[in-house]
Protein backbone atom coordinates (compact mmCIF):
# COMPACT_ATOMS: atom_id res chain seq x y z
CA UNK A 1 0.00 0.00 0.00
CA UNK A 2 2.83 2.28 0.85
CA UNK A 3 4.39 2.01 -2.36
CA UNK A 4 1.23 1.60 -4.65
CA UNK A 5 3.68 -0.92 -7.23
CA UNK A 6 0.70 -2.53 -8.48
CA UNK A 7 -0.33 1.09 -9.98
CA UNK A 8 3.17 1.20 -11.29
CA UNK A 9 3.05 -1.90 -13.17
CA UNK A 10 -0.74 -1.08 -14.57
CA UNK A 11 1.10 2.00 -15.64
CA UNK A 12 3.66 -0.09 -17.49
CA UNK A 13 1.62 -2.60 -19.11
CA UNK A 14 -0.78 0.88 -20.81
CA UNK A 15 1.83 2.66 -21.80
CA UNK A 16 3.14 -0.83 -23.85
CA UNK A 17 -0.58 -1.67 -25.24
CA UNK A 18 -0.32 2.39 -26.62
CA UNK A 19 2.71 2.17 -28.55
CA UNK A 20 3.04 -1.44 -29.58
CA UNK A 21 1.75 -0.88 -33.11
CA UNK A 22 3.46 2.20 -33.66
CA UNK A 23 6.58 0.64 -32.12
CA UNK A 24 6.62 -2.35 -34.67
CA UNK A 25 5.56 -0.52 -37.54
CA UNK A 26 9.09 1.49 -37.12
CA UNK A 27 10.82 -1.68 -36.46
CA UNK A 28 9.46 -3.14 -39.71
CA UNK A 29 10.78 -0.28 -41.50
CA UNK A 30 13.28 -1.70 -44.15
CA UNK A 31 14.93 1.64 -43.12
CA UNK A 32 15.27 0.43 -39.95
CA UNK A 33 18.79 -1.09 -38.62
CA UNK A 34 17.19 -4.14 -37.04
CA UNK A 35 15.94 -4.93 -40.61
CA UNK A 36 19.49 -6.22 -40.98
CA UNK A 37 19.42 -8.54 -37.55
CA UNK A 38 17.94 -11.77 -38.88
CA UNK A 39 16.55 -13.99 -35.74
CA UNK A 40 16.72 -17.53 -37.91
CA UNK A 41 18.74 -18.66 -40.50
CA UNK A 42 16.72 -20.04 -43.28
CA UNK A 43 18.06 -23.25 -45.61
CA UNK A 44 17.80 -21.01 -48.05
CA UNK A 45 18.31 -18.09 -49.39
CA UNK A 46 16.72 -17.23 -52.87
CA UNK A 47 13.47 -15.95 -51.01
CA UNK A 48 13.51 -13.85 -47.54
CA UNK A 49 11.24 -15.24 -44.73
CA UNK A 50 9.32 -12.60 -43.66
CA UNK A 51 7.73 -14.21 -40.57
CA UNK A 52 11.06 -15.05 -38.88
CA UNK A 53 11.90 -10.97 -39.36
CA UNK A 54 8.46 -10.10 -38.27
CA UNK A 55 9.43 -12.64 -35.14
CA UNK A 56 12.80 -11.00 -34.46
CA UNK A 57 10.62 -7.40 -34.31
CA UNK A 58 8.30 -8.91 -31.94
CA UNK A 59 10.64 -10.50 -29.77
CA UNK A 60 13.06 -6.72 -29.28
CA UNK A 61 9.72 -4.69 -29.18
CA UNK A 62 8.88 -6.91 -25.99
CA UNK A 63 12.01 -6.30 -24.39
CA UNK A 64 10.93 -2.81 -23.79
CA UNK A 65 7.97 -3.36 -22.61
CA UNK A 66 9.00 -1.17 -19.51
CA UNK A 67 11.69 1.25 -21.35
CA UNK A 68 8.81 2.83 -23.20
CA UNK A 69 6.91 3.84 -19.80
CA UNK A 70 10.03 5.48 -18.69
CA UNK A 71 10.95 7.18 -21.90
CA UNK A 72 6.96 8.97 -21.62
CA UNK A 73 8.22 10.16 -18.06
CA UNK A 74 9.93 13.11 -17.12
CA UNK A 75 13.58 13.45 -15.20
CA UNK A 76 12.16 14.19 -12.01
CA UNK A 77 9.45 11.53 -12.21
CA UNK A 78 11.85 8.64 -13.38
CA UNK A 79 13.82 9.28 -10.40
CA UNK A 80 10.50 8.89 -8.16
CA UNK A 81 9.10 5.86 -9.59
CA UNK A 82 12.98 3.94 -9.26
CA UNK A 83 13.34 5.29 -5.77
CA UNK A 84 9.50 3.91 -5.57
CA UNK A 85 10.23 0.72 -6.71
CA UNK A 86 13.90 -0.06 -5.08
CA UNK A 87 12.26 0.94 -1.69
CA UNK A 88 9.10 -1.80 -2.56
CA UNK A 89 11.67 -4.46 -3.69
CA UNK A 90 14.06 -4.17 -0.55
CA UNK A 91 11.23 -3.60 1.78
CA UNK A 92 9.30 -6.72 0.23
CA UNK A 93 12.59 -9.57 0.58
CA UNK A 94 13.49 -8.03 4.16
CA UNK A 95 9.63 -8.80 5.21
CA UNK A 96 10.04 -12.68 3.77
CA UNK A 97 13.56 -13.11 5.25
CA UNK A 98 12.18 -11.66 8.53
CA UNK A 99 9.32 -13.69 8.42
CA UNK A 100 11.48 -17.07 8.01
CA UNK A 101 13.96 -15.77 10.49
CA UNK A 102 11.32 -15.64 12.94
CA UNK A 103 10.62 -19.17 12.00
CA UNK A 104 13.76 -20.66 12.77
CA UNK A 105 14.60 -18.73 15.59
CA UNK A 106 11.45 -19.81 17.35
CA UNK A 107 11.40 -23.29 16.67
CA UNK A 108 7.67 -22.37 15.53
CA UNK A 109 7.76 -26.10 12.96
CA UNK A 110 8.52 -28.04 16.01
CA UNK A 111 5.78 -26.99 18.55
CA UNK A 112 2.90 -29.37 17.13
CA UNK A 113 5.57 -32.25 18.49
CA UNK A 114 6.39 -30.43 21.71
CA UNK A 115 5.30 -33.24 23.85
CA UNK A 116 7.47 -35.79 22.09
CA UNK A 117 11.52 -36.43 23.04
CA UNK A 118 13.64 -34.13 20.68
CA UNK A 119 15.34 -37.38 18.83
CA UNK A 120 11.92 -38.88 17.73
CA UNK A 121 11.10 -35.78 16.21
CA UNK A 122 10.42 -36.71 12.48
CA UNK A 123 13.36 -36.77 9.87
CA UNK A 124 10.96 -34.61 7.52
CA UNK A 125 11.53 -31.45 10.21
CA UNK A 126 15.07 -31.80 9.31
CA UNK A 127 14.98 -31.43 5.79
CA UNK A 128 12.73 -28.00 6.07
CA UNK A 129 15.03 -26.70 8.58
CA UNK A 130 17.39 -27.03 5.85
CA UNK A 131 15.35 -25.51 3.21
CA UNK A 132 14.30 -22.59 4.98
CA UNK A 133 17.46 -22.15 5.77
CA UNK A 134 18.70 -22.10 2.10
CA UNK A 135 15.38 -19.68 0.95
CA UNK A 136 17.03 -17.17 4.22
CA UNK A 137 20.77 -17.18 2.69
CA UNK A 138 19.16 -16.43 -1.06
CA UNK A 139 17.03 -13.65 0.32
CA UNK A 140 20.20 -12.02 2.39
CA UNK A 141 21.59 -11.96 -0.85
CA UNK A 142 19.00 -10.05 -2.92
CA UNK A 143 18.40 -7.64 0.10
CA UNK A 144 22.19 -6.80 0.26
CA UNK A 145 21.81 -6.45 -3.55
CA UNK A 146 18.69 -3.48 -3.08
CA UNK A 147 20.58 -2.12 -0.30
CA UNK A 148 24.01 -1.43 -1.83
CA UNK A 149 22.93 -0.12 -5.38
CA UNK A 150 24.16 3.33 -6.21
CA UNK A 151 22.01 6.34 -5.58
CA UNK A 152 18.86 6.27 -8.01
CA UNK A 153 19.35 8.67 -10.81
CA UNK A 154 16.59 9.76 -13.80
CA UNK A 155 18.77 7.47 -16.03
CA UNK A 156 19.13 4.36 -13.82
CA UNK A 157 15.00 2.58 -14.56
CA UNK A 158 15.90 3.08 -18.30
CA UNK A 159 19.03 2.20 -18.43
CA UNK A 160 18.08 -0.83 -16.33
CA UNK A 161 14.75 -1.55 -18.48
CA UNK A 162 16.65 -1.62 -21.95
CA UNK A 163 19.20 -3.79 -20.77
CA UNK A 164 17.30 -7.04 -22.15
CA UNK A 165 16.91 -5.02 -25.19
CA UNK A 166 20.57 -4.41 -25.83
CA UNK A 167 21.68 -8.62 -24.70
CA UNK A 168 18.70 -9.69 -27.65
CA UNK A 169 20.68 -6.94 -30.15
CA UNK A 170 23.98 -8.09 -29.38
CA UNK A 171 22.87 -11.74 -29.81
CA UNK A 172 21.07 -11.27 -33.12
CA UNK A 173 24.32 -9.42 -34.39
CA UNK A 174 26.32 -12.22 -33.38
CA UNK A 175 24.17 -14.50 -35.55
CA UNK A 176 24.16 -12.03 -38.31
CA UNK A 177 28.04 -12.08 -38.63
CA UNK A 178 28.01 -16.48 -38.44
CA UNK A 179 25.20 -16.54 -40.84
CA UNK A 180 27.29 -13.79 -43.45
CA UNK A 181 31.02 -16.01 -42.67
CA UNK A 182 28.32 -19.01 -43.86
CA UNK A 183 27.42 -17.60 -47.01
CA UNK A 184 30.53 -16.93 -47.63
CA UNK A 185 32.04 -20.41 -47.76
CA UNK A 186 29.48 -21.46 -49.58
CA UNK A 187 29.94 -19.08 -52.34
CA UNK A 188 33.66 -20.71 -52.04
CA UNK A 189 32.70 -23.99 -52.47
CA UNK A 190 29.35 -23.99 -54.38
CA UNK A 191 29.15 -21.26 -56.63
CA UNK A 192 26.90 -22.52 -58.80
CA UNK A 193 24.34 -22.80 -56.27
CA UNK A 194 23.72 -18.94 -56.73
CA UNK A 195 23.62 -18.78 -60.59
CA UNK A 196 19.97 -20.93 -60.08
CA UNK A 197 16.96 -19.19 -58.73
CA UNK A 198 15.32 -22.25 -59.03
CA UNK A 199 17.25 -24.82 -57.12
CA UNK A 200 14.99 -27.04 -54.64
CA UNK A 201 15.44 -26.71 -50.88
CA UNK A 202 15.91 -30.43 -50.77
CA UNK A 203 18.71 -30.01 -53.43
CA UNK A 204 20.24 -26.61 -51.41
CA UNK A 205 19.73 -28.73 -47.85
CA UNK A 206 21.67 -31.69 -49.43
CA UNK A 207 24.48 -29.73 -51.00
CA UNK A 208 24.86 -27.76 -47.65
CA UNK A 209 25.42 -30.70 -45.39
CA UNK A 210 28.00 -32.39 -47.93
CA UNK A 211 30.14 -29.30 -48.00
CA UNK A 212 29.69 -28.87 -44.12
CA UNK A 213 27.14 -29.59 -41.79
CA UNK A 214 26.81 -27.07 -39.73
CA UNK A 215 26.31 -24.15 -42.02
CA UNK A 216 23.45 -22.13 -41.09
CA UNK A 217 22.57 -19.81 -43.91
CA UNK A 218 21.53 -16.56 -43.97
CA UNK A 219 18.21 -15.29 -45.95
CA UNK A 220 20.33 -12.87 -48.20
CA UNK A 221 23.42 -13.45 -49.93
Amino acid sequence: EKYKPQNILNDIKEHFIINKSNLFDLFSKSSCPISNYKREKQLSFIEPNEAENHDLVEDLMNQLHDAIYFMSLSKKDRTIVTQRMRSFATEFTRSHFERIKNIQENRMLELPYSSIEKDKYPLVLKEIDEILKSIMSGLNIELNYWQDLPRASYLSGLQVSMGSFFEKLNSSFVNLILSNRSVNCIRASSPRLLTSAKISETTLLTSRLASRSEFKISSKC
